[in-house]
């Protein structure tokens, strides 16, 4: 369990930091925002982290398994599923 948490936490951590890191780019270089804001900035990126973790998590234990089932089920002969697109 441990280990699915550390991929997870990794997976997060890296959708995250490039956006992190061009916002800490251009604070220094541009932009010089007040301090609290710019805390506030890095306060909320890490919340964006330790909440994508549990639901990544939750995904993963929860609903692919489902996905992967009906999946099977779907690609046994003899079933079709016809989509229909309307525009009125």
């Amino acid at each position: 369990m441990r280990s699915h948490i550390t991929a997870k936490a990794l997976e997060a951590i890296t959708a995250v930091l490039p956006l992190v890191l061009a916002v800490i780019v251009l604070q220094f270089a541009i932009t010089k925002m007040p301090l609290h804001l710019f805390l506030q900035f890095i306060i909320g990126a890490a919340m964006i982290v330790a909440d994508i973790v549990p639901f990544l998590l939750g995904v993963e234990i929860g609903i692919l398994p489902m996905g992967k089932a009906l999946g099977g089920e779907l690609d046994k002969p003899g079933i079709e599923i016809a989509l229909v697109v309307t525009v009125e």
